[in-house]
């Protein structure tokens, strides 16, 4: 089977025919909901040219039918392995752009090259952006998910971070905890902002859970915490641990519950 997206339109079953997996295992790769797979294989949606490189990533396509898809070679490593469905759905990264799936995510990173990316998350270079996701089971999943937390609330307006006053904030929190209040995780994110601390809740992308990172960004605190720790109990357990990091540490990251990354120690 042959055909250029130039020339024609590339439906969605056109491309699931190379490999047909199960919808939701499909699913699972795409990021999206396994009805929503079922949706564009019943209405065989036409493709645009950012869905298409997800379908062909997601589903592995062998290179002697990539190579179909002249125009994608360039983005297709780089791109390969991102959520990237799922970046546009949270609207992260803009549907319909005009610019190619590789331009956009480089732009979302903030970065110029693909080196400068490797540069910039897969190495211990502390002087971009202090994290180092390269032992990651799913290394541009959790790139893109802490790069998503970190666009969302690295510009929330913190107080002065001091060191001793973080025993008085633990203090405060427990109070917290102690009444509860309804609103308990809403109100111990403005506490901790009131002490120079963000803190940035970013539900998993649906490839993999993630866990807990906490970086010095701009010299405060920063943590993204999935949705695991949504709950009062787990929530409190995992800023106490982060908070004893930032209390003996001045540079690094702290790290708990992300698959093939060493843990603080405790």
């Amino acid at each position: 089977m042959k055909f250029f997206y130039e020339e024609k339109n590339i439906r969605f079953n056109d491309v699931y025919e190379l490999n047909p997996i199960s919808r939701r295992e499909l699913a699972a790769r795409f990021g999206c909901s396994y009805k929503a797979v079922q949706k564009m294989s019943r209405l065989n949606e036409i493709l645009s040219k950012e869905k298409l490189l997800e379908l062909i990533c997601a589903l592995e396509i062998g290179d002697e039918y990539l190579k179909e898809f002249e125009f994608l070679l360039e983005d297709s490593e780089f791109v390969k392995g991102f959520p990237f469905r799922a970046l546009t759905f949270r609207k992260m990264l803009e549907e319909n752009s005009p610019l190619s799936p590789k331009e956009q995510l480089l732009r979302f990173f903030r970065v110029a090259s693909e080196e400068a990316w490797e540069k910039a998350y897969l190495t211990n270079d502390t002087e971009l952006v202090a994290v180092n996701f390269s032992e990651c089971d799913y290394p541009k999943v959790f790139a893109a998910w802490f790069r998503s937390g970190e666009i969302l609330y690295s510009k929330e307006k913190a107080a002065e971070f001091c060191r001793d006053d973080l025993e008085l904030l633990e203090e405060k929190l427990l109070e917290l905890a102690y009444r509860k209040e309804k609103d308990f995780l809403e109100r111990s994110l403005e506490l901790c902002r009131r002490y120079g601390i963000n803190i940035g809740m970013v539900p998993s992308f649906p490839q993999v859970q993630s866990g807990a990172v906490g970086i010095f960004h701009k010299k405060k605190p920063l943590l993204i915490f999935s949705n695991r720790y949504y709950h009062e109990a787990l929530f409190l357990e995992m800023l106490f641990e982060a908070l004893e990091f930032f209390r003996h540490n001045e540079s690094g990251m702290f790290v708990k519950d992300m698959p093939g990354l060493v843990e603080n120690e405790e």
